[in-house]
């Protein structure tokens, strides 16, 4: 399938939300306030010490939420991480822990209400893991060998979670005016695209003032079970703006890269590049036979349409 690089900015976006958030707060009060009925209707079950501790650390959670939302409106985001990963101690809790002092049919409804919780704060930790990684003293050794976040496409696995509620969303485009390469500092916090476009990376969601990082191209993949391997690559990066324009969800209109395998010819005037080479990008005819890349660890030459179709600076 190709990709819809404008769902995955939407994804990246939406994912670093404080609105996202908003959602795991909501499953989070919504168990808390069903434990707190729960002991107020049957005294005797507070009495089971893991209880109180649990609704504890519940509540605290619940008075510390506005703090990190607040910090996270204002692009800062470590601290809704701390949130979240506090959070991810909850569900576990209770798991290893007796679940008797509530009637069979509504056990798997209190963990499930928790564990989604923790499946949306889980999400943004991943999202923004990548973003975190790199505040560091630029001469450190910073870099991955592998995306500790979203790989590859992977994020529009989490479209499930929007598609009931979103019948629009942004047309995106790099800004040429502005570039970036790994190793810099992020001049802009939001969703960047390699110069030359994503080939098997993902998409980045960097934060200003800290390090550009490199690009993950996907080099290994499996279906069964699911398995990908990444490694990185320095490149450039353009921001990923949205234009303004809405696109519907089940539209045909996306920013996919055309891919046209080598000794076939383009099928439309303008800039190609190549995973297999790095700084490959060339301007091509319709007509003109693209070259093969030989000796390339990628494998087969494959090239692809340019997101960025301007002339190369001077």
């Amino acid at each position: 399938m190709p990709r819809d690089l404008n769902k995955e900015a939407f994804l990246w976006h939406a994912m670093t939300s404080p609105e996202y958030l908003d959602r795991s707060f909501a499953k989070l009060s919504e168990a808390a306030e069903y434990l707190r009925q729960r002991i107020k209707e049957h005294e005797f079950i507070n009495r089971y010490p893991p209880l109180p501790r649990w609704l504890q650390a519940m509540e605290a959670l619940e008075e510390s939420y506005g703090s990190a939302r607040a910090m996270l409106v204002n692009g800062e985001y470590d601290q809704m991480r701390r949130w979240a990963g506090a959070l991810k101690n909850i569900p576990r809790g209770f798991s290893e822990s007796s679940m008797d002092w509530l009637p069979m049919d509504q056990q798997d409804q209190f963990k499930e209400t928790l564990d989604r919780a923790y499946g949306i704060a889980s999400s943004y930790m991943d999202a923004t893991t990548m973003s975190g990684r790199h505040f560091r003293d630029i001469q450190s050794d910073w870099r991955l060998d592998h995306d500790a976040g979203f790989d590859g496409s992977s994020i529009c696995f989490y479209w499930e979670d929007f598609k009931d509620h979103i019948w629009e969303i942004p047309e995106f485009r790099a800004d040429t005016l502005l570039d970036c390469s790994t190793g810099e500092l992020v001049p802009w916090t939001g969703v960047w695209i390699p110069v030359q476009g994503a080939g098997s990376a993902a998409l980045a969601f960097a934060r200003q003032g800290q390090i550009m990082q490199p690009a993950y191209e996907v080099f290994f993949e499996q279906t069964d079970p699911d398995f990908e391997q990444t490694r990185p690559i320095d490149v450039t990066w353009h921001p990923f703006r949205p234009t303004g324009r809405l696109l519907p969800v089940n539209g045909e209109a996306t920013v996919d890269p055309l891919r046209v395998a080598a000794s076939k010819s383009a099928t439309q005037t303008g800039w190609w590049f190549t995973p297999a080479r790095q700084g490959s990008r060339r301007h091509f005819k319709q007509g003109d036979v693209f070259p093969d890349v030989e000796g390339s660890s990628y494998g087969a030459t494959f090239w692809l349409w340019s997101p960025d179709q301007s002339h190369p600076k001077l």
